[in-house]
C-alpha cells in the first residue's frame, strides 16, 4: 500500500491497537437493481460509484480497506497519524453526499439509475495492521468498531428511508466534532449484537474547512 511506504515508519504494518474512525457504506436496493442489468453494466455502475467514494476518502486522508459487494469499508487515523480523524471521516461522508447528488442528476441524462446510499460512521478501538494467512495478508482493521459502523449504516433505512444519502454517526464520533458540523439527534438505538443502546446522530450541514493535517513520520534521507 502506497500509504504504508509513504510513512517511512518502521513496523507500521505490524498489528497494533489504535483508535480510528470507521466508515461503512452500502447502496440501498442494489441487489434488486442489478437483477435488471447484465453483469458488465452492473460492474461499470459499481466501478463508477466506488470512484466517487474513494476520491472522497483519499481527499480527506482516509484509507479504503475493502469493497464488500456494493459496500465499502474505510477508516481514518491509520496508517497516517491523522489529526481529527472523526472530523475527517464525517467530512468525507459529506463530500460523498454532495458528489452523489450531482451524479444522480447526471445519471438521469445518461440513462443510468440513480443510487441511494447509506453511510455509518463510528469511532473506537480496533486492531489495525497486516492480518491474514502466512502467504496472504492484508492491511486491515478488525474489532467491534467495524461492526458498529456497519449497524449504523443499516440503521439508515429506518432513519432516512427516502434520502439519497443517509448518514448515521455514533455519539462517540459526534462528541469529537466541533461547531462546524450540524449533528441532529436521532435517539438511542439497540444495534444488533450490542447489549447497550447506542446514541445516534444524523449529519446535517457541514461548514467548509481546510484539508485535514497529516502528521506523517518520514524516513530520513541517507
Amino acid at each position: 500500500m502506497a500509504k504504508l511506504v509513504r510513512t517511512g515508519e518502521i513496523g507500521i504494518a505490524e498489528p497494533r491497537e489504535a483508535v480510528v474512525t470507521v466508515m461503512f457504506t452500502d447502496i440501498a436496493g442494489f441487489t434488486t437493481l442489478s437483477e435488471r442489468m447484465d453483469a458488465a453494466a452492473a460492474a461499470r455502475l459499481l466501478n463508477h460509484h466506488f470512484e466517487i467514494l474513494c476520491r472522497a476518502v483519499d481527499t480527506h486522508g482516509g484509507t479504503v480497506d475493502k469493497f464488500l459487494g456494493d459496500g465499502m469499508l474505510a477508516f481514518f487515523g491509520a496508517p497516517d497519524r491523522l489529526k481529527g480523524h472523526a472530523a475527517a471521516a464525517v467530512r468525507a461522508a459529506a463530500a460523498i453526499r454532495e458528489e452523489l447528488e450531482k451524479d444522480n442528476l447526471e445519471a438521469a441524462g445518461e440513462g443510468r439509475p440513480p443510487l441511494h446510499v447509506r453511510i455509518g460512521i463510528h469511532t473506537g478501538s480496533v486492531i489495525v495492521g497486516n492480518i491474514g494467512a502466512s502467504d496472504r495478508v492484508n492491511y486491515t482493521i478488525v474489532g467491534d468498531t467495524v461492526n458498529v459502523s456497519q449497524r449504523l449504516q443499516d440503521l439508515g433505512k429506518q432513519l432516512e428511508p427516502d434520502a439519497a444519502t443517509a448518514i448515521a454517526i455514533s455519539g462517540e464520533t459526534a462528541s469529537r466534532l466541533d461547531e462546524k458540523f450540524e449533528t441532529i439527534p436521532a435517539g438511542k438505538h439497540r444495534l444488533r449484537g450490542r447489549g447497550e443502546a447506542t446514541e445516534v446522530f444524523q449529519l446535517g450541514k457541514v461548514a467548509t474547512s481546510e484539508s485535514p493535517r497529516l502528521d506523517v513520520r518520514r524516513a530520513q534521507a541517507g
